[in-house]
């Protein structure tokens, strides 16, 4: 169970990248990133998911992170299911893949990262298939949120990360050094990738 501070901390982080999805400064697709382990990155986009669900819009997560598969054990899918087996078994439509989170009002997809090492996800992440997927995925939701595994340098998950319309910074208050944030920062401001904000996240 999470302390009330850690839970404070991200509803207001919520509320403020709500706010500006909303004020529509940002556009529907955004990847998520972290200069360090933390394990807030995945909480954090689930609650912003199902927060646009219960909305009533149509969500999807997509996640590339093979070494947790947090989504597939947080909403019990089918890890099997995912974006490497899609690819590694060259399937036409990636319908079954998209796994269906029950919620009450909108709905909730999640495309898990799948079986399969860090290597393999990069590869993916950087070829041509993977932008033709998002590019065909997009248009049937109302949002697309991107999971990035923590990277201390993001130059050779950029490719992913150039196909959302801006990227969050995800970092853990107290923990993630301020040296690696900065360098991330950087990162981005030298590839030309809209940075929407920072979402800081106090460990219990």
């Amino acid at each position: 169970m999470k302390g009330r501070n850690e839970m404070l901390d991200m509803r207001i982080s919520l509320k403020k990248i709500a706010q500006k999805i909303e004020n529509k400064t940002v556009g529907k697709s955004l990847s998520f990133v972290t200069p360090d382990n933390t394990l807030s990155q995945g909480t954090f986009i689930a609650n912003l998911a199902l927060q646009y669900a219960r909305k009533g819009e149509r969500v999807l997560i997509l996640d590339t992170d093979t070494e947790r598969n947090v989504f597939c054990s947080a909403f019990y899918l089918k890890k099997e299911l995912g974006l490497l087996q899609l690819f590694a078994r060259h399937e036409e439509s990636s319908q079954k893949y998209l796994q269906e989170v029950p919620v009450t009002e909108g709905s909730l997809f999640v495309l898990c990262a799948g079986e399969g090492t860090e290597q393999e996800m990069i590869a993916t992440m950087k070829s041509s298939g993977f932008s033709t997927l998002f590019a065909d995925l997009e248009p049937k939701f109302d949002r697309v949120f991107l999971n990035v595994k923590p990277q201390s340098s993001i130059t050779k998950v950029m490719p992913a990360l150039e196909v959302t319309d801006g990227t969050i910074v995800t970092i853990e208050k107290d923990f993630t050094r301020k040296k690696l944030i900065h360098k991330l920062i950087k990162q981005l401001l030298l590839h030309d990738q809209p940075t929407v904000g920072y979402v800081t996240i106090q460990r219990k």
